[in-house]
């Protein structure tokens, strides 16, 4: 996010931004931020405003929105997911009928027998 980008504009050492905004991951999570890989809690959120704000970097709604490019894959990522789903779902489906039918026919079988 833009946000990170900003704040390392500012002089800032991903270890730096990542101890300020009490990141335990050793800026694992800071980097994901940065890639749009993941979004920041409200606390981080806060802490990273507030770091902004003690460095006079000034922040804007945009700074932590990923661009369009990003959205448009990730709709696409979750409409292939979405189709999978209801693919398993479907496959799911027709092995418990053909359970059905299977236990349906011993227990027609059985009564053929009796």
């Amino acid at each position: 996010m833009k946000a990170i980008t900003r704040l390392r504009k500012s002089g800032m050492t991903t270890a730096q931004i990542a101890e300020a905004i009490a990141d335990k991951s050793g800026g694992h999570l800071v980097r994901a931020y940065d890639k749009h890989a993941r979004f920041p809690s409200r606390r981080t959120f806060e802490r990273l405003v507030a770091l902004a704000d003690s460095r006079g970097v000034v922040l804007f709604a945009q700074d932590f929105i990923a661009p369009a490019a990003d959205f448009e894959q990730d709709a696409a990522t979750v409409a292939t997911i979405r189709e999978s789903i209801a693919d398993n779902e479907r496959k799911e489906a027709e092995r418990s009928l053909r359970w059905i039918n299977r236990c349906l026919a011993m227990l027609r079988d059985g009564e053929d027998n009796a």
